[in-house]
């Protein structure tokens, strides 16, 4: 079966883009680096997003990591995502690879960056210097924990004119979110995450902020090395788009 991919709106790749060019992304957690030793970490995901919208706004989702542990403090990825109509009639991919790194841990605080890029389509570079401050409130997170994540989001994009000629285009904006977690024992893991986008010179169509939306997640761990990760979000509507309900399941797992 031919897959016919077509350009997705403008909305939808910087939702897709948010998807697949950094760990962090990829569920509602918090960015940590692997255990150091060669491939270490797998993450796959599966998704439906779009649930109270219009047949046409409603996409399946899918995602993949995989993690290179170096040092305690270092590590590298390379992710893949796509996300398709429900029909199968359209869609979208995404590809990536990035650097992660904790200059600073400490009892209470940790601080990460992270340098993703990302190759959306065949015609669209995304390039993401990012970072992540966690507060915990014990040193192995076992308890109780904020974070806040933000980046500096390039991109780049070139086509064909309609006279023939190849016209080229770049854009910036910074996705940014906020939130918490909580565990109960040594399975259960609850999160909770807002998220926006703040737009640098949008185009006509789109807003110089998007409110993005809220997030709930539940990690149970089934064991030491694997951990299955569920989520709900809530596409938080403004002026007169719909209301959008999204469901995930994905898998983590350490190898060794």
């Amino acid at each position: 079966m031919r897959l016919l991919v077509r350009p997705l709106n403008p909305i939808a790749v910087s939702i897709l883009m948010v998807l697949s060019v950094s760990p962090p992304a990829l569920a509602v957690d918090t960015l940590e680096t692997y255990e150091p030793g060669g491939l270490t970490r797998f993450e796959a995901y599966l998704g439906y997003d779009g649930l109270g919208k219009q047949q046409r706004s409603r996409r399946l989702t899918a995602s993949c990591l995989l993690g290179v542990g170096i040092t305690d403090a270092f590590s590298a990825y390379y992710s893949g995502a796509g996300q398709f109509a429900t029909t199968m009639t359209e869609g979208e991919g995404t590809q990536g690879f990035g650097l992660l790194f904790t200059p600073l841990d400490t009892y209470h605080f940790d601080f990460d960056l992270v340098l993703a890029t990302s190759f959306v389509g065949v015609d669209r570079l995304v390039i993401a210097p990012g970072m992540e401050l966690n507060i915990d409130a014990q040193p192995d997170m076992s308890s109780f924990g904020l974070f806040l994540k933000g980046s500096a989001r390039v991109s780049g994009q070139s086509s064909v004119g309609e006279n023939g000629a190849v016209e080229s285009s770049r854009r910036l904006d910074f996705p940014v979110a906020i939130g918490a977690y909580n565990k109960f024992g040594d399975m259960h893991e609850v999160l909770v995450r807002y998220d926006a986008i703040v737009l640098v010179e949008p185009e006509p169509e789109e807003r110089d902020l998007e409110v993005g939306g809220l997030s709930l997640g539940y990690n149970l761990a089934l064991d030491d090395r694997l951990e299955l990760i569920h989520e709900v979000s809530l596409d938080i509507p403004q002026a007169d788009e719909e209301l959008g309900v999204g469901f995930s399941l994905g898998l983590v797992a350490t190898v060794l």
